[in-house]
């Protein structure tokens, strides 16, 4: 299952949860994505603005160091927290963003080849 965590750019907020669905991910196969990103309709009077679209599954931005074993590992939330910090992402001049998170969150160096692939094809 993939959440929809969060959003922004140019001031904007965003985030909420993404429908459950989707088979049962295996050890070391991240489920299918079921979150997309959404499709904006713009009015006539409203200034179309490019959008960008992150899926995050786990890998080394979002991670945070475990002080139990001494090393990195991903953390829900933990990227969109940091994004929503930068000032530079929050002016009218930057794209629209969106975030979306694989649940499980996989580190990469545990991903195996299937897992990849299905990463691939969302």
């Amino acid at each position: 299952m993939a959440r929809r965590v969060g959003g922004g750019g140019g001031g904007s907020g965003g985030g909420g949860e993404a429908a459950p669905g989707g088979p049962a991910a295996a050890p070391g196969v991240p489920p299918t994505l079921v979150a997309t990103a959404g499709q904006r309709r713009y009015g006539a009077h409203h200034n179309a603005r490019r959008s960008v679209c992150i899926i995050y599954t786990g890998g080394t931005m979002g991670m945070m160091h475990d002080p139990v074993t001494n090393s990195l590992r991903p953390e829900p939330r933990y990227l969109s927290a940091q994004v929503k910090e930068l000032p530079e992402l929050r002016t009218k001049d930057m794209p629209e963003y969106e975030i979306i998170e694989y649940e499980p969150l996989l580190d990469s160096a545990s991903m195996t080849p299937d897992g990849a692939a299905r990463a691939g094809d969302n």
